[in-house]
C-alpha cells in the first residue's frame, strides 16, 4: 500500500484541525516533593497522572489531555543551583529577606497584581467546595499543612475588584522557573451571569463592586 501523504490525509478528512487555544502551562516542583505537588493539584480539584518525572494535570475532567492542561516536573540541576544560591543570598542579606517578605505581603493583600494562573469553576457550589477543601488542607493535610495559603475575595470583600468569587492560593511547593521562596499563586474563580446573560470582561467589570484601584506607590 502506498504511503498516505499529508495532503491526502487532509483531503480525506483525517487531518485533525486543532483550535487556537491556550494549550498548557509548565512549572517545576521542589526536589523530592512530587507527592506534595500532586496533592496540591488534586486538592485544587484537578485530575493528575504521572509520566516519568512529569505530572500531567487535567483542568477539565473530560479534557483530551493535551489542551487545557498544566505540567509540572522536577528542576534541572541549573534551576536547582539558582534556587540554592537565592536561598543562601536571602539567609545572608537582611535587605533581600525584607523585600521578599514585603513582596509576599503585597501579593496576598492585592493578589490581582501578582503573577498567577487562573481556572474558571462552573458553579458557585463547586467553587465553595474547593475553597473549603483548600482551607482545610492548609491546616490539616499531611503534605500541604503550612505549605499553602488561601486568600478569598468575594464581591463584598474589602478591596475586591470584580463581581467574581475568587480564591487565591499561594504555595512554595511549585515555581514558574524563579526561586521557590518567591512562591507560586493560583486562582479559582466563579463568575456570576449578569442580567444581559453575556459574560465577558466588560460585563464582569460593570457589575463589580466598584472599589477603587490601589495607589501603586503604596505597594512598594
Amino acid at each position: 500500500m502506498a504511503e498516505t501523504t499529508l495532503v491526502e490525509a487532509e483531503q480525506d478528512g483525517a487531518m485533525c484541525v486543532r483550535p487556537l487555544v491556550l494549550n498548557h502551562v509548565e512549572m517545576i516542583y521542589r526536589r523530592g516533593e512530587t507527592e506534595h505537588a500532586q496533592a496540591f493539584f488534586e486538592t485544587l480539584g484537578f485530575t493528575v497522572t504521572q509520566w516519568e518525572a512529569w505530572l500531567f494535570v487535567n483542568v477539565s475532567p473530560d479534557g483530551n489531555g493535551i489542551d487545557n492542561v498544566m505540567y509540572a516536573n522536577q528542576p534541572t540541576p541549573a534551576q536547582q543551583n539558582f534556587n540554592d544560591a537565592f536561598d543562601q543570598a536571602v539567609a545572608n542579606d537582611p535587605r533581600l529577606a525584607e523585600t521578599l517578605a514585603r513582596q509576599h505581603a503585597v501579593a496576598r493583600e492585592w493578589p490581582y497584581y501578582n503573577f498567577h494562573f487562573g481556572a474558571s469553576i462552573p458553579t458557585h457550589e463547586d467553587w465553595q467546595e474547593r475553597v473549603e477543601r483548600l482551607q482545610d488542607a492548609s491546616k490539616n493535610h499531611p503534605l500541604l499543612k503550612g505549605r499553602i495559603e488561601v486568600v478569598v475575595k468575594e464581591p463584598t470583600t474589602p478591596r475586591a475588584l470584580t463581581a467574581q468569587s475568587q480564591c487565591f492560593v499561594f504555595t512554595d511547593i511549585l515555581a514558574a522557573g524563579g526561586p521557590f521562596a518567591q512562591g507560586l499563586q493560583f486562582e479559582l474563580q466563579w463568575t456570576p451571569t449578569p442580567p444581559s446573560g453575556v459574560i465577558n470582561s466588560e460585563t464582569v467589570a460593570a457589575i463589580g463592586p466598584g472599589n477603587p484601584f490601589p495607589d501603586m506607590s503604596t505597594l512598594a
